[in-house]
């Protein structure tokens, strides 16, 4: 999906893909991630963009996950949407121990449902400190099980779709 993320057009093409494979079907959803659009040029988009890739291949995920969430920010992009944008686009040539993954609320519910995070833990809006400490809580479960970090984190989305079921139990105690 990432193919091509040295251009413009394919840094808008991965853009555009991450949002609509991360709205799905729901349409409130869909209407929410047109507001990227809508209230942001296509300029500001392209050039933030640029910026938060280099860090990403510069720094690491950590770092761009923090230009995402300040200096380089675009309206109505949250955490939920770029880390889904910064798992595509470094997945497959980490510059640092710590791939960047997807975090968002239902992983959230995951983590404090099983207590792999603090109770305190937000079920979004998470600082750059969080979104460490996730990477390294994710990444040193998928080191003992000898599996890549992205396999967790799915585990974990997986338990959290589960937990947002009718009936579904609110807590693993």
């Amino acid at each position: 999906m990432a193919d091509g993320v040295d251009t413009v057009e394919g840094r808008r093409h991965l853009l555009v893909a991450t949002l609509v494979w991360g709205a799905g079907t729901r349409a409130q959803s869909v209407d929410r991630r047109g507001q990227i659009f809508v209230n942001t040029s296509t300029a500001h988009i392209d050039v933030r963009l640029t910026s938060v890739l280099t860090v990403l291949r510069e720094k690491g995920a950590v770092a761009a996950y923090y230009a995402c969430n300040n200096d380089q920010r675009i309206a109505y992009l949250g955490p939920a949407f770029f880390t889904k944008f910064l798992y595509f686009a470094g997945h497959e040539n980490p510059t640092s121990h710590r791939r960047p993954l997807i975090l968002d609320s239902v992983v959230s519910r995951a983590l404090r449902n099983r207590k792999a995070v603090a109770e305190d833990w937000p079920f979004n809006g998470w600082t750059t400190k969080r979104y460490a400490h996730y990477l390294d809580t994710v990444h040193e479960q998928a080191e003992s099980v000898g599996v890549m970090p992205d396999v967790v984190e799915a585990a974990w989305f997986a338990h959290g779709k589960r937990l947002s079921r009718p009936g579904a139990e609110p807590s693993s105690d």
